[in-house]
């Protein structure tokens, strides 16, 4: 095994550890909610454009933090990390398409191009991951070739993700975060036609390099994009399909659906289990 590699491998030993040494204790709860979300909160669909809900959980997942703000319950091959709408996601008149290109990202680093902002250390997610059965691959990446750029497009489990949060009425809600993606000429929603049809999350895995003193360092920890949406080659979580951000190979095309978003700073859990093939 790579020395790169190995302390990934340590850590989702720890984390599968951990979760087994907690299994008598209480499920963890979101401080920052008044009370647990409901265990079977609705999965909701774009009021216009009704897309797909997810697939049933194999029931009620038990979750146990395992690293700051990231829990899993490995028995049901499922993870959720903390999160929170972006600060900057909010409806201009006078700017009123918010173009993607991640979807969670870290503080400071692409509020203004996201969904979600959130504080875990991508790393940690990663390990949960592992210790949860999800199998990486790798990011995807464009080469170039002739006269063009050709992408290469990532690998690894497929995965689900869904946003669970409390709207502004007190009631409980998953939703695929693909309902609160639209084209920004056609409105249609994004993964559910065209080139994207068939497309899904997949575990990635960023990547490992060698840093300072020859110490491991995983891409996306200083990065900052834990799940993307246009190919950064060093997300943890990327979509299916590699398009890049540079407008100069792909046309931004991905803008937030204002009507669907709940209000930034909105605190989120983002699950993540593992579809089938």
């Amino acid at each position: 095994m790579r020395p790169a590699t190995r302390w990934l491998v340590v850590l989702a030993a720890a984390a599968s550890a951990a979760c087994a040494s907690k299994r008598d204790a209480a499920p963890v709860r979101d401080s920052d909610h008044e009370r647990p979300l409901a265990a079977d909160a609705l999965v909701m669909v774009a009021s216009d454009q009704p897309g797909r809900a997810a697939p049933p959980a194999p029931g009620q997942p038990e979750f146990r933090g395992l690293f700051p703000g990231v829990r899993a319950d490995v028995k049901r091959r499922v993870v959720e990390f903390d999160a929170r709408t972006s600060p900057l996601l909010v409806a201009d008149p006078q700017a009123p398409r918010f173009y993607l290109e991640t979807i969670v990202c870290l503080p400071d680093t692409r509020e203004h191009e996201t969904l979600l902002v959130t504080s875990i250390v991508p790393s940690h997610l990663h390990a949960a991951l592992l210790a949860a059965g999800f199998t990486p691959g790798a990011p995807g990446r464009f080469r170039y070739e002739g006269d063009r750029f050709v992408p290469e497009h990532p690998t690894g489990d497929r995965v689900s993700v869904e946003f669970v949060y409390r709207d502004a009425g007190g009631a409980d809600r998953a939703i695929d975060p693909r309902e609160w993606i639209a084209h920004h000429a056609s409105g249609a929603l994004f993964g559910f036609s065209g080139p994207d049809e068939n497309g899904a999350w997949v575990f990635a895995g960023s990547i490992v390099r060698a840093g300072p003193g020859g110490r491991a360092a995983y891409e996306a920890d200083g990065v900052g994009v834990v799940i993307g949406l246009c190919c950064f080659g060093s997300e943890t979580i990327a979509w299916s399909r590699a398009f890049s951000h540079d407008a100069a190979i792909d046309e931004p095309e991905w803008v937030a659906r204002f009507d669907d978003i709940p209000a930034p700073g909105t605190p989120v859990r983002v699950r993540l289990r593992v579809l089938p093939e």
